[in-house]
């Protein structure tokens, strides 16, 4: 009899250790699996970061290579029409392949209002072709623009795309109060400006809300 409890007893201890094997099993192939998920994700914020940058890195070439015309409504178009274009491209990256849904809605605002705006331009820049000026508002308002090594990654695409547009928004708001200082006579642009000054102040505060969480 006491045989029979002892093989009964060992066989339970047995069935206990292979039971928190298992359960160890399971523990270290779940770790192992997040682990692998945040190396995934990672990888995926890794390189659409690289994307804004990339959109960034073309509306900076695209500024060196600009040539002014000297008439400040003219180049004012120019500057921020190409500005307004690597607001896009960014706002569309984040769009596609942001997962913050606060930040997809500002972003796609920010799009349609930047297609809108990129209209506009248009229209300035095919009537005003053949405009001559001295003024070198565009040469300032490019060195008024932040240097790529100053904008940093956050870790996630959508709080990196949050700290960019924060700068990208200053640096507007300082080309359009630059522009607004000059002899411009153009009412449109005159107008797309005051908007800039009024209403990127209140946006940065969101995206810095955003990105500070």
């Amino acid at each position: 009899m006491k045989k029979l409890l002892y093989l009964f007893a060992a066989s339970l201890f047995l069935l206990s250790c292979g039971g928190n094997d298992r359960k160890n099993n399971r523990s270290e192939n779940d770790d192992q699996g997040t682990h692998m998920e945040d190396m995934h994700d990672a990888d995926f914020h890794k390189k659409h970061i690289a994307d804004l940058n990339d959109a960034m890195n073309v509306m900076m070439n695209d500024f060196r290579n600009q040539k002014f015309s000297g008439d400040a409504d003219y180049d004012f178009a120019l500057v921020m029409k190409r500005h307004h274009q690597g607001a896009l491209d960014m706002a569309q990256c984040l769009i596609d392949n942001g997962s913050d849904s606060e930040m997809k809605a500002f972003a796609t605002k920010i799009r349609d209002r930047q297609l809108h705006d990129i209209q506009e331009f248009d229209l300035i820049i095919q009537g005003m072709s053949n405009s001559k000026g001295d003024s070198d508002f565009g040469k300032r308002a490019i060195g008024m623009t932040t240097p790529m090594n100053e904008l940093k990654a956050l870790g996630t695409l959508d709080k990196t795309y949050a700290s960019m547009m924060v700068s990208h928004h200053l640096d507007a708001i300082k080309i359009a109060e630059e522009y607004l200082k000059e002899s411009g006579k153009h009412p449109k642009m005159m107008e797309i400006a005051t908007e800039i000054t009024k209403n990127h102040p209140e946006e940065i505060r969101e995206l810095e809300s955003f990105r500070n969480k």
